[in-house]
């Protein structure tokens, strides 16, 4: 369990290089070696190999060579993203996402509350929702990926998407 006495954990969102100590690329001894670093000991994988952290705050996918090919952060009291000077989880989803797509260099992506991916950074903004009903929309999770992972996930279905949806609870619309 993440106790609330427990420090308040930064990480910077750095594309093509990683989330924080959390880097693309790396083994699963690596990230083991990177969680414990930040003592995080509350880990899991799920049947697909995803390895989950922090009550679930932090997302790991590995590709076909057992490699990090995605990293994925939640939003959690406790977690600062940030990218530049912008604390990403504390910002109004359409800011973060303009910040992010001047950075990219691309005008042309779209700005969508489902799901984003800003292709020359290879990051992903999903599921931007209030935290509260005054509050503005903030994204609920916040990716990085490799390029084998954009290559392969502009190949998934609309089918594989609704049932990515459905796992965390979110009606397809």
């Amino acid at each position: 369990m993440f106790s609330l006495k427990r420090r308040f954990i930064s990480f910077e969102l750095m594309p093509h290089k990683g989330i924080g100590s959390l880097l693309l690329d790396a083994t699963r001894a690596e990230v083991s070696a990177a969680l414990h670093g930040l003592r995080i000991k509350d880990t899991h994988e799920n049947a697909s190999g995803q390895l989950h952290a922090l009550e679930n705050t932090i997302e790991i996918e590995f590709n076909s060579m057992d490699r990090v090919w995605f990293i994925g952060l939640y939003d959690h009291p406790m977690v600062k993203l940030t990218f530049g000077d912008d604390s990403l989880f504390d910002i109004p989803a359409r800011k973060s996402f303009q910040k992010l797509s001047l950075a990219d260099g691309t005008e042309d992506v779209p700005f969508s509350r489902d799901d984003v991916l800003l292709p020359r950074l290879i990051v992903t903004l999903w599921h931007a929702e209030r935290k509260n009903v005054a509050a503005e929309e903030i994204w609920t999770q916040i990716g990085l990926g490799t390029q084998e992972y954009k290559e392969r996930s502009s190949n998934i279905s609309q089918d594989e998407i609704d049932g990515i949806l459905r796992k965390y609870g979110i009606s397809p619309e």
